[in-house]
């Protein structure tokens, strides 16, 4: 696909050759992820998932504590960050 964020939009990832893009307006949250393990063009990209995590109350301790397991990986969360979406 083509690409429509702006270089302002984007932030380094701990992975290098990965930008993680996010912008909004005022009805939708924009996200995106660029990197070789996603890319529709590359054969396995089929088997590979892009997990996002988003805390609505920061600080308030409500939501997930860990994430789902993938390939036997589980995140866990920072204290005050509690997934609800």
């Amino acid at each position: 696909g083509t690409s429509e964020f702006v270089a302002a939009e984007g932030f380094a990832t701990t992975s290098a050759g990965y930008t993680a893009y996010v912008t909004w307006d005022a009805t939708y949250l924009y996200l995106g992820f660029q990197g070789p393990d996603i890319d529709p063009v590359v054969g396995a990209s089929a088997t590979k998932w892009l997990m996002v995590y988003l805390d609505t109350d920061p600080g308030a301790a409500t939501g997930a504590s860990t994430g789902l397991t993938y390939n036997s990986r589980s995140p866990t969360f920072p204290t005050g960050f509690g997934a609800e979406l």
